[in-house]
Protein backbone atom coordinates (compact mmCIF):
# COMPACT_ATOMS: atom_id res chain seq x y z
CA UNK A 1 0.00 0.00 0.00
CA UNK A 2 3.09 2.46 1.20
CA UNK A 3 4.81 1.66 -2.43
CA UNK A 4 1.41 1.95 -4.37
CA UNK A 5 0.77 5.89 -2.77
CA UNK A 6 4.59 6.78 -2.93
CA UNK A 7 4.00 5.66 -7.10
CA UNK A 8 0.95 7.47 -7.33
CA UNK A 9 1.85 10.44 -5.84
CA UNK A 10 5.90 10.86 -8.02
CA UNK A 11 3.27 11.31 -10.82
CA UNK A 12 1.46 14.74 -9.38
CA UNK A 13 2.26 17.77 -9.87
CA UNK A 14 4.37 18.77 -6.55
CA UNK A 15 2.61 22.06 -6.36
CA UNK A 16 -1.28 20.13 -6.73
CA UNK A 17 -0.01 17.18 -4.11
CA UNK A 18 0.90 20.36 -1.79
CA UNK A 19 -2.07 22.11 -2.28
CA UNK A 20 -4.38 18.80 -1.74
CA UNK A 21 -2.74 17.93 1.19
CA UNK A 22 -2.86 21.31 2.84
CA UNK A 23 -6.75 21.33 2.09
CA UNK A 24 -6.76 17.74 3.82
CA UNK A 25 -4.99 18.72 6.73
CA UNK A 26 -6.94 22.16 7.44
CA UNK A 27 -10.53 21.39 6.16
CA UNK A 28 -11.04 18.11 6.46
CA UNK A 29 -12.29 17.40 2.65
CA UNK A 30 -9.97 18.81 -0.02
CA UNK A 31 -12.11 17.32 -2.73
CA UNK A 32 -15.68 18.41 -2.73
CA UNK A 33 -18.47 17.79 -5.11
CA UNK A 34 -20.22 21.03 -7.12
CA UNK A 35 -23.88 20.47 -6.65
CA UNK A 36 -26.46 22.53 -8.34
CA UNK A 37 -23.83 25.27 -8.68
CA UNK A 38 -23.06 25.20 -5.37
CA UNK A 39 -19.13 23.76 -3.61
CA UNK A 40 -20.38 21.24 -0.90
CA UNK A 41 -17.77 22.26 0.88
CA UNK A 42 -18.73 26.40 2.07
CA UNK A 43 -21.74 26.09 0.29
CA UNK A 44 -21.16 28.89 -1.85
CA UNK A 45 -22.19 29.46 -5.48
CA UNK A 46 -20.19 28.32 -8.70
CA UNK A 47 -19.84 31.05 -11.21
CA UNK A 48 -21.37 29.24 -14.73
CA UNK A 49 -17.75 29.31 -16.39
CA UNK A 50 -16.50 27.86 -14.01
CA UNK A 51 -19.06 24.91 -13.88
CA UNK A 52 -18.41 24.59 -18.24
CA UNK A 53 -14.77 23.81 -16.98
CA UNK A 54 -15.66 21.31 -14.50
CA UNK A 55 -18.09 19.67 -16.84
CA UNK A 56 -15.73 19.50 -19.35
CA UNK A 57 -12.48 18.36 -17.71
CA UNK A 58 -11.15 20.67 -18.98
CA UNK A 59 -8.63 22.06 -16.18
CA UNK A 60 -8.64 21.63 -12.43
CA UNK A 61 -10.49 24.24 -10.33
CA UNK A 62 -10.86 25.49 -6.94
CA UNK A 63 -13.30 27.30 -5.37
CA UNK A 64 -12.90 30.98 -5.30
CA UNK A 65 -14.19 30.76 -1.56
CA UNK A 66 -12.95 27.77 0.24
CA UNK A 67 -10.10 26.89 -2.31
CA UNK A 68 -11.00 23.14 -2.33
CA UNK A 69 -10.55 21.35 -5.40
CA UNK A 70 -14.48 20.68 -6.97
CA UNK A 71 -15.99 18.00 -9.23
CA UNK A 72 -18.82 17.64 -10.91
CA UNK A 73 -20.66 14.40 -10.56
CA UNK A 74 -24.40 14.69 -12.15
CA UNK A 75 -25.24 13.94 -15.57
CA UNK A 76 -23.78 15.26 -18.11
CA UNK A 77 -26.26 17.71 -20.63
Amino acid sequence: REDELDLVQSKIDLKLLNRFNVLRDTRQMAIVEVKDSICTGCNMRIPTYQIDIIKKKADIVYCQSCGRFLYYKGIEE
